[in-house]
């Protein structure tokens, strides 16, 4: 394995809750060369491991993640391989998990990482290299800590320029789809120092375009200047918001879409070129649960208690990126958006993956939905892997060549074996019974097993 050092630079420590629009914030960057976790800690026995990210940028630079959790821990590390994935070399580990990478070219690649430390509690960390894994930055993110992966969003359109999105809410509830208040940050500098650039809440429930009402699922933008800001919005369902300054100033745009009297979570656009993105909408029954939103009654001030070690659990995104029924698409950076037909058939957007501009793929289940001509005309490749297994993550590296994660269970409605733990079970206390990493030469109609890289 190849040396890897973390580099150290000077800032300080922010707090989310003073920071003002507008105002310029120098996040805390760490050496982390000294820190336990990244030593790594043995598998456990009988530990499920996760193919947690797969990222290509061309068939020569190939990077893969992978994740093991037990009850309360958790441990990552980043693969990389200059082939065609025959052999992997680790580039670093640590106690975790990856909630986002993103990888430009051989050389550059981001890691949104979170830390677990200080009795389970997860700290985020944006993690940053331009020489192919070999040196490596840390930056703390201009919040000081979140319970778990839902109240952030990140992208970045190169290896310097990105926006984070931060919930405000203060809580992860029934009444989020409701109303949900949230900042919106902005680094030129590959996240070195952030600057706050918009913001709905209590006080200031209308601004700059955008509305606390509904829920905010996530942001990406298309280059420089154009964005989008996706929702949860009981009330507006087909609404999102786009801005074309970068962030400064965000308009409503209603999409083709008809969520009836359920509510339509709509996934942050993938960008696969100049002008073509993609977007999965999934469409959630009503719920009859009354919820009161308003300010909370007046409590005297206590102590944060420490969390449960259930807390600790990874996002969902890594057993289904990409959840939904509707599968939206557009050829002119967003000005306007349809629905694939096919939607209508392949029941479920488990996961989203494109070669190019024209090439793309939907896997549902253990189905693969392929098109060659931009969503045009669809094939698919039914029941591609074994019985009882379904898709994960996938990544193209060109038309041909993909890598992509299955979770398998025995065939029926019942995980045999799922241990039940005290008083609570989240889906993490049942992992599949085998988590096979897979590549394809042929553009998915048939997969093969390959050996995943040994996490140290």
């Amino acid at each position: 394995m190849r040396r890897v050092e973390i580099v150290a630079l000077a800032g300080v420590t922010v707090v989310l809750a003073v920071a003002g629009c507008g105002s310029s914030t120098g996040p805390v960057h760490t050496s982390l060369t000294a820190w336990p976790s990244f030593t790594g800690r043995p598998v456990p026995e009988g530990a499920a491991i996760y193919v947690s990210g797969i990222g290509a940028t061309g068939k020569r630079s190939v990077w893969l993640s992978e994740s093991w959790i037990t009850r309360g821990h958790s441990h990552s590390g980043l693969f990389e391989s200059d082939g065609a994935g025959a052999s992997w070399h680790q580039v670093f580990g640590w106690d975790g998990w990856p909630f986002w990478q993103k990888h430009f070219d051989s050389s550059h690649a981001l890691v949104l990482a979170e830390f677990e430390e200080r009795d389970y509690r997860l700290h985020p960390r944006l993690l940053s290299t331009r020489d192919g894994g070999v040196h490596w930055s840390a930056s703390d993110l201009p919040v000081t800590s979140i319970y778990g992966w839902s109240g952030l969003s990140v992208d970045f359109v190169d290896p310097d320029n990105g926006w984070l999105m931060v919930d405000l809410s203060g809580q992860f509830g029934r009444c989020v789809k409701a109303k949900q208040g949230v900042a919106i940050y902005r680094t030129r500098d590959g996240g070195a120092s952030w600057v706050e650039i918009a913001r709905v809440d209590q006080q200031h429930p209308d601004a700059q375009g955008l509305s606390i009402d509904g829920g905010k699922a996530g942001l990406s933008f298309r280059n420089g200047l154009d964005g989008y800001l996706t929702t949860s919005d009981p009330i507006n369902g087909n609404t999102v918001f786009f801005t074309e300054d970068a962030g400064a100033s965000w308009k409503r745009q209603t999409l083709p879409i008809d969520a009836g009297r359920g509510t339509a979570w709509i996934s942050p656009p993938d960008w696969i070129g100049a002008e073509v993105g993609l977007m999965s909408v999934k469409i959630s029954p009503p719920t009859m649960e009354p919820c009161l939103v308003g300010s909370p009654s007046p409590r005297p001030p206590q102590s944060s208690p420490s969390p449960h070690p259930w807390d600790v659990e990874p996002p969902a995104s890594i057993v289904v990126p990409y959840p939904g029924e509707v599968l939206l698409a557009t050829q002119n950076g967003g000005r306007a958006w349809s629905v694939m037909p096919a939607s209508s058939r392949w029941g479920s957007v488990d996961s989203l993956a494109a070669a190019d501009e024209v090439d793309w793929a939907v896997a549902s289940s253990s189905d693969l939905w392929k098109t060659a001509d931009g969503g045009s005309i669809w094939q698919v490749n039914r029941s591609v892997l074994q019985p009882g297994c379904d898709f994960g993550v996938i990544g193209f590296a060109d038309r041909l060549n993909a890598w992509a994660s299955a979770l398998c269970t025995e065939p029926g409605p019942v995980i045999q074996g799922c241990p039940q733990q005290g008083d609570y079970a989240s889906e993490w206390d049942c992992p599949p019974l085998s988590l096979p990493l897979l590549s394809t030469h042929d553009g998915g109609s048939t997969w093969t097993e390959t050996d995943k890289p040994a996490l140290n």
